[in-house]
């Protein structure tokens, strides 16, 4: 199973963005998401729930046709 600060780098990675796009994306700063990625920060429970309603619960990707 892989970590929440895994599965942002593999995500960041498939959508080829920056930190700081997925920052956008997910409405935190960059200094959090880079936090979370290497995991110096536990997220709270409202800064995980907005990173997992961009990258996707694990388990629910986006799946394209």
């Amino acid at each position: 199973m892989m970590t929440l600060a895994e599965r942002m780098i593999e995500y960041r990675a498939r959508e080829r963005i920056s930190q700081t796009e997925l920052a956008s994306r997910c409405g935190l700063s960059l200094q959090t998401v880079c936090s979370v990625e290497n995991e110096t920060q536990s997220p709270s429970k409202v800064t995980m729930a907005k990173i997992e309603l961009v990258i996707g619960k694990e388990g629910n990707e986006h799946v394209e046709d």
